[in-house]
């Protein structure tokens, strides 16, 4: 439930905490990671990161183990989702630290839990991508409604965008292309 309810990475990244801490043992030390590729959509899932399994701490990213506090055993898991053409994407990936006795057991509780997490990131990344659209948009017809004259230019002082009101002054004629001195 707080995965379909996180609206930000960081809420992710809690609810999967809870999760973990949930799905081990009372008092085993462990810490998780989530890192997050949002920015880089229609990104092939890479063979750096392994699909799943209990590595060696040695194996796993010097950065994403020190986010761990220096494990005795690392469960990865990639995030990924498959996009429109049936391919699989990485969003990302699930680490978790602790004793590894405990994380061989997590595996398969762990790789319901990651997929889950990958929804959640994919459904984050694509709601922020109907807001950008949404406001381009938005400004769009704000500013092609406009009667202010809107002029964007080159460095060369060139117009690079003339908004509809500057040909209706100038009776019609559309600069764009030309110099505006």
């Amino acid at each position: 439930a707080a995965l379909v309810e996180a609206t930000t990475v960081a809420e992710v990244a809690a609810a999967v905490t809870a999760a973990v801490a949930q799905l081990l043992p009372p008092r085993t030390p462990h810490r998780v990671a989530v890192q997050e590729e949002l920015g880089r959509k229609g990104r092939a899932v890479p063979p750096d990161v392994p699909s799943a399994g209990v590595l060696a701490p040695q194996t796993v990213d010097p950065e994403i183990v020190g986010r761990l506090g220096a494990p005795e055993a690392v469960l990865c898991h990639r995030l990924v989702v498959i996009d429109e053409t049936g391919a699989p994407v990485r969003v990302g990936a699930l680490y978790i630290g602790a004793p590894r006795r405990s994380l061989m057991k997590l595996q398969t509780a762990t790789g319901v839990l990651a997929n889950q997490a990958a929804l959640a990131l994919e459904r984050i990344r694509l709601t922020s991508e109907v807001k950008q659209r949404a406001s381009e948009e938005y400004f769009r017809t704000l500013v092609q409604n406009a009667s202010d004259m809107i002029i964007i230019l080159e460095e060369d002082d060139t117009v690079r965008y003339a908004s509809p009101s500057v040909a209706r002054t100038l009776g019609g004629v559309d600069i764009t292309g030309q110099n505006l001195f």
